[in-house]
C-alpha cells in the first residue's frame, strides 16, 4: 500500500494553531503561507516546530512577480523543505518594472541575489506613483 503525504495549513495564521497541527499530526507536511502567516520569520518558526517533530514543510505562496522572492529566500534555507513546490511559471514576455525575473531553467529556480530580497524596481515606477 502506498502512502500519499498530505500537506496543509496554508489558510492558518496562528503559531498556536500550527503547534496544534504539528503536535496532533493533522498533516504529514505543514504548509504555512508566507503572507497569511506573517512573513518569512513566522513561517521559519513553523518550520522549526516541524523540524523538531520530524515533519517536512512546503511553504505556500501563490504570489507572482517580485512577491515570489520571500518564498524563494525561505525555501533556500529550510533544512526540512519537502516535496514539490508551488510555482506560477509563466514563460513569455516579462514585465519591465522590476528585475531580476524569476525563471525556471533546467528545473532550477535561482534565489534573487543582492541587497534586501534581491529585487530592484524601475525608478520610473516610483516617480509615477501618487504620494498618499
Amino acid at each position: 500500500m502506498r502512502k500519499v503525504k498530505v500537506a496543509g495549513g496554508e489558510q492558518d495564521s496562528s503559531i498556536f494553531r500550527f503547534r496544534d497541527i504539528i503536535h496532533t499530526r493533522v498533516y504529514d507536511i505543514v504548509q504555512p503561507d508566507l503572507y497569511y502567516n506573517g512573513g518569512i520569520a513566522r513561517a521559519y518558526r513553523v518550520a522549526q516546530l516541524a523540524t523538531k517533530a520530524g515533519m517536512g514543510i512546503a511553504p505556500h505562496s501563490p504570489k507572482a512577480d517580485p512577491l515570489e522572492a520571500p518564498f524563494l529566500h525561505l525555501a533556500a534555507v529550510l533544512p526540512n523543505l519537502e516535496g514539490f513546490q508551488e510555482y506560477s511559471a509563466r514563460p513569455g514576455k516579462q514585465p519591465s518594472w522590476y528585475t531580476p525575473h524569476m525563471l525556471v531553467k533546467d528545473g532550477i529556480l535561482a534565489v534573487p541575489a543582492g541587497s534586501g530580497l534581491g529585487i530592484a524596481y524601475d525608478e520610473i515606477l516610483w516617480k509615477k506613483a501618487t504620494k498618499l
